[in-house]
C-alpha cells in the first residue's frame, strides 16, 4: 500500500457558488495488491477500494477546507428555503391511501410547502 496526495478546488458548497474558489489537499491510500484488501472477485477490487478511499479523504478534506473558510452547511433550522425544499419533496411523495393517487398537485404541494416553511413560493422551484 502506498499513500498518495490529491488536490482539488471547491467552486460550490451546499448548493451555492463560492465567491472565491477554495483549494484543498488530502492524502489517501492506494492498494497495490490483493493481500492488502479483502478479496472480492477480481482486479476490480483494487479499483473499487481505491475509489472509496479517494472519495472518503476528498470529502473530509473538503469539509475541513469549507469549515476553515467559515462556510457552514445550512440546515432547515437556519434556512427556510431548505425547509421549503424538504417539505416540497415530502409533499410530492404523499399519496391518498384510498386511491393511490398523488395527494397534492404540483401547485398545491408548492403552496403548502411554502406555507409550512414560512416563505413565498419561489418562481424557479
Amino acid at each position: 500500500m502506498k499513500t498518495k496526495t490529491g488536490k482539488s478546488v471547491a467552486r460550490t458548497a451546499y448548493g451555492e457558488t463560492l465567491a472565491t474558489p477554495i483549494p484543498y489537499t488530502f492524502t489517501f491510500d492506494v492498494f497495490e495488491n490483493m493481500s492488502e484488501t479483502k478479496p472480492l472477485s477480481d482486479k476490480e477490487t483494487l479499483k473499487v477500494r481505491n475509489a472509496e478511499e479517494l472519495a472518503k479523504k476528498r470529502g473530509a478534506a473538503l469539509a475541513l477546507a469549507l469549515t476553515n473558510a467559515g462556510i457552514v452547511k445550512p440546515t432547515a433550522e437556519d434556512d427556510p428555503m431548505i425547509a421549503y425544499r424538504n417539505f416540497l419533496k415530502d409533499l410530492r411523495l404523499l399519496k391518498d391511501r384510498a386511491t393511490g393517487e398523488r395527494k397534492y398537485t404540483e401547485d398545491e404541494a408548492r403552496e403548502k410547502a411554502a406555507e409550512m416553511a414560512g416563505v413565498d413560493v419561489p418562481e424557479d422551484e
